[in-house]
């Protein structure tokens, strides 16, 4: 379970559960392992991701997700034409993976200190990861900078601190954090306000490109349980109709109340 904190001296949300190390996710992955067997013989298709990668790299670039987990996304890149990479903070979910897909390029690495050249990637995928670290991103942020070469991109999704949940916070409904041992032990991750995620990383050398949200469905659900069940079923409408009211949504709505926001930032030049 899941508890949520408002820091209002940072203006986000930190969420408490449990440790997020390397056993944390590896018992995270093996479990989603478990729930899914044919999971390597049948993966996903990430067409919008693939949508979004294509919008702005062409196909042949070389692209990293750093913390890629079961590599689903890594196997798209690669079938897609990329020269895709794959690291993960866990060595036994890597492992796991490359039983399966011995073919891809995967590794177990720290993001914060990577084993590649300077400028090696056209292109770098961040899916969920910076809110994980407690004491902030400033060293993955570093590693991206270095990493990626210029006019080269940086996508980039994180939990955010968007319009409804900054509205919930001011009518108190989040408890105010106290940092103290504790908090440092079931620490899980932060939901981050993107005008400071954006001046974070404009200030390490990009520029934003475009942004928008995802999962607007999500954000109501956690923020106004009542309309769970009314969600449920518009969700579950036949024909795809359900899929496309929340795509709509999304389109509509999800920069100012999806639930992870998407920025996409251009490698500047170092005097650029």
């Amino acid at each position: 379970m899941t508890e949520r904190y408002f820091d209002a001296t940072t203006g986000r949300i930190v969420c408490l559960q449990a440790g997020c190390d390397a056993s944390f996710w590896s018992a995270h992955w093996q479990q989603s392992l478990q729930q899914a067997g044919d999971l390597f013989r049948h993966p996903p298709a990430y067409h919008s991701f693939l949508y979004v990668t294509k919008r702005y790299l062409p196909t042949g670039g070389r692209v990293i997700d750093a913390g890629c987990g079961l590599a689903l996304t890594v196997h798209a890149l690669a079938r897609a034409g990329y020269e895709a990479y794959g690291v993960d903070y866990s060595l036994a979910t890597v492992s796991t993976v490359h039983r399966h897909w011995p073919h891809l390029p995967l590794s177990c690495q720290d993001i914060r200190q990577l084993a590649f050249a300077d400028r090696f990637f056209d292109g770098y995928w961040s899916l969920g990861v910076i809110e994980h670290f407690y004491d902030g991103y400033a060293a993955v942020l570093q590693e991206m900078a270095r990493t990626i070469r210029p006019s080269g991109y940086l996508f980039l999704t994180f939990p955010a601190m968007n319009v409804i949940r900054r509205r919930q916070a001011a009518k108190g409904a989040y408890p105010p954090f106290h940092e103290d041992a504790q908090s440092r032990e079931t620490f899980y991750q932060y939901m981050l306000p993107t005008e400071v995620v954006r001046r974070q990383v404009e200030a390490a050398g990009f520029r934003l490109v475009s942004q928008w949200g995802q999962s607007v469905v999500r954000t109501c659900k956690e923020e106004w349980p009542w309309t769970e069940k009314w969600l449920d079923r518009l969700l579950g409408l036949p024909f795809g109709i359900g899929r496309a009211f929340a795509l709509a949504l999304d389109l509509m709505f999800g920069k100012w109340a999806g639930h992870m926001a998407l920025m996409i930032f251009q490698r500047q030049e170092p005097n650029g």
